[in-house]
């Protein structure tokens, strides 16, 4: 009875020691995500004309952009996102169900706004959409994987503010034939992945990897419904890990955490000036209230 006792008390000791090397882990990896903007602001500064001036006879780097919605914010977060930021990608898609068959759509417009639908994707949740984001990369892997017609692919919401001259400047320097995977990281324990809130990027050479794999069989790569664990955890079964991007601050430029733009107390629209100025070195921030964005 004595040493029934002891092993009971043994494997309750041990589960209290997991369980509290759990919480520090999580604790840790997700500090970041808790730090107000406001204390982050400081250290931002406004680049002076001449730089911008340099910046503009650079080749700017071609962004896919894929943005995920549904078909309830078309009129609002998806709207406000093409009026703003998402013209200065090289090419961008709405990404949500939009067919009733398994056909796939591309290129529809719904009020000027470029959606793609992808193939079997049958239902259009929060708890799918790790399949969401595998067919819509399939598709754009069999429709573009013979034409060079970008160089990175972001993936996004509906409700994520890209500064767009931010990334085409970080990407500078980068090389799209090397497997890259840009985005705000976390770690848990030994695996690693990008935060789908913040938006994450892939190279050329990354997403043909993945596309390849994915299109020979979807089923290749783990599907949980937590698409951006799913995605990290499939990129690294091809060796492809995950990069924290920060500035030589050390402050990260994809940020998670929701960002209340400065509004404009007659419009109640937000001052987009403002906020580029504010937060200049940032490239992706999660937006509040994205209809904001809405010119009158």
């Amino acid at each position: 009875m004595g040493q029934l006792f002891k092993k009971r008390w043994k494997s309750i000791y041990l589960l209290l020691i997991f369980g509290l090397a759990l919480v520090l882990t999580i604790y840790t990896s997700k500090w970041s995500i808790y730090e107000k903007i406001e204390s982050v602001q400081v250290y931002f500064y406004q680049e002076s004309s001449q730089s911008q001036s340099n910046e503009s006879h650079l080749v700017k780097p071609r962004v896919l952009c894929l943005i995920l919605t549904k078909r309830d914010n078309l009129n609002t977060k998806a709207r406000a996102v093409n009026q703003t930021w998402a013209k200065h990608c090289h090419e961008h898609f709405f990404v949500l169900k939009l067919a009733k068959n398994n056909e796939t759509v591309m290129n529809h417009q719904f009020d000027h706004l470029p959606l793609l639908s992808p193939a079997n994707l049958e239902v259009d949740t929060y708890g799918q959409l790790t399949t969401k984001v595998f067919l819509t990369l399939i598709h754009v892997y069999k429709q573009r994987q013979h034409k060079s017609s970008f160089d990175w692919v972001l993936k996004c919401d509906d409700d994520t503010f890209v500064f767009m001259d931010n990334l085409h400047a970080f990407l500078a320097d980068k090389q799209p034939s090397h497997a890259s995977y840009y985005g705000h990281k976390f770690q848990f324990f030994l695996s690693s992945y990008n935060s789908g809130g913040a938006g994450y990027l892939l190279s050329r050479e990354a997403f043909n990897r993945l596309g390849a794999r994915l299109s020979r069989n979807i089923n290749s790569c783990n599907n949980t419904g937590v698409e951006d664990w799913d995605m990290g955890a499939c990129l690294r079964r091809m060796n492809i890990f995950p990069s924290d991007v920060v500035d030589e601050r050390q402050i990260k430029l994809f940020r998670y955490e929701r960002v209340d733009p400065p509004v404009n107390e007659q419009t109640q629209k937000v001052n987009l000036i403002l906020l580029r100025n504010t937060l200049t070195h940032l490239s992706l921030i999660h937006i509040s209230e994205p209809t904001r964005l809405l010119r009158s």
